[in-house]
This record gives C-alpha cells, structure tokens and sequence, in this order.
C-alpha cells in the first residue's frame, strides 16, 4: 500500500485511568490499557489520513506525511473520555503520543 512509503507518522500508547476503584494513592499505577480501540488521525480538513486499532497492551501506530494532525478516538457510549489529541508529525520518524482517558471512576 501507500502508506508503507512513510517512514513517519504515529506511534502512541492509549491508557485509561483511574481504573481502580476507591481513593488514588499517588503512588498507584491505576492505569490500564485500552484494547481493541479505534484511533483515528485526521488532517486539518477532517479528512482521515489513517486508522489503526489498539493492541493488547494498548499500542497503535499509523503511518502519515509531515504534518499537523488530530488524533481521534471513537468509543461506543460516554466512557471512558479520550481527549482529541494534536500531534505533529515531521519528517522520516513516528512521533509517540500518549493518549491517557478518563474512565470516569471516582
């Protein structure tokens, strides 16, 4: 495909927190990994560039031009919240991205 022709683009981690229940200690990894979870970059026009789908340890890649980007997150229902993301890609490398939801568990 096309897109095997760029070297840059993409590369980011998607993680939810909190997602223990009860009171965070500051020192708890109350985060988990999104699974399954459609990610998808548009351009400054909206137009998608790529998409790509969470692994099991919450990791996607996709590869695009040099560019400004927005990283958009789709999940069926209101949880978790996955803010919008802005990311810039540049020339010949992935820029990694972390994506960090709110599972809404207080």
């Amino acid at each position: 495909g096309v897109a095997s022709a760029f070297q840059s683009g993409v590369a980011g981690t998607m993680t939810v927190s909190p997602s223990c229940p009860g009171p965070q200690r500051l020192d708890d990894e109350c985060e988990s990994a999104l699974v399954g979870i459609q990610v998808r970059l548009a351009d400054r026009r909206g137009r998608t560039v790529g998409s790509a789908q969470t692994s099991a340890k919450g990791e996607f890649e996709i590869a695009a031009p040099p560019g400004a980007y927005l990283l958009e997150v789709s999940i069926e229902g209101r949880l978790p919240r996955c803010p919008a993301t802005s990311v810039e890609v540049t020339g010949g490398k992935k820029t990694t991205v972390r994506i960090s939801c709110d599972s809404g568990m207080r």
